[in-house]
């Protein structure tokens, strides 16, 4: 083969290759791409930061029932309902931080259609979905904070402050949510 021949297969096979690019809806070098990325990336930082605190808890849990219950007797077959209490505390509160990791991971971002683009730009709305995610990653952050290891009685002292902090993060994923209708 010559050197015309070789760019001429080289031309054809770049050019095929950028079809196929930009025919799953992939352009190089945009912005869209990167503030893409950046979601995801903070998404599953939050994710990270939601399963700390939440193995935190059910770790806490855990030992709260095998410590603080006592075992079934001739004399007391059902433990005190007071402690039953605390454990399923820890259980929901575990469970809902659960709930909100799923909520996490399955956010809506922008579709990169035609009639998305027609209504509102994608850049802009990536770019404000940003400045609600770095609010959700400091809220994220704080929960995984508040919870104080695997010592069930002092996240049971915690716990308003675990469920406020909770409600803070649901408002931020509704807000988020609301961004995007």
């Amino acid at each position: 083969m010559s050197g015309a021949e070789d760019d001429g297969l080289a031309a054809r096979a770049g050019q095929v290759a950028l079809n196929l690019f930009r025919g799953y809806g992939y352009t190089f070098y945009r912005v869209e791409n990167d503030l893409r990325a950046d979601d995801q990336r903070i998404r599953r930082m939050v994710s990270e930061l939601l399963q700390q605190a939440r193995k935190a808890l059910s770790e806490a849990e855990g030992r709260y029932r095998r410590e603080m219950i006592p075992p079934p007797s001739r004399a007391q077959p059902f433990p005190p309902a007071d402690l039953v209490a605390n454990a399923k505390r820890l259980e929901a509160l575990a469970q809902t931080i659960s709930a909100l990791d799923a909520q996490v991971a399955h956010m809506p971002v922008p579709g990169n259609d035609f009639m998305t683009a027609r209504y509102r730009t994608e850049a802009d709305t990536l770019r404000r979905l940003s400045e609600v995610d770095v609010d959700l990653v400091a809220d994220a952050h704080a929960l995984a904070q508040a919870v104080p290891g695997d010592d069930p009685v002092l996240i049971l002292e915690q716990a308003p402050a675990i469920a406020a902090t909770i409600a803070r993060l649901k408002d931020r994923i509704a807000q988020r949510q609301a961004m995007l209708l």
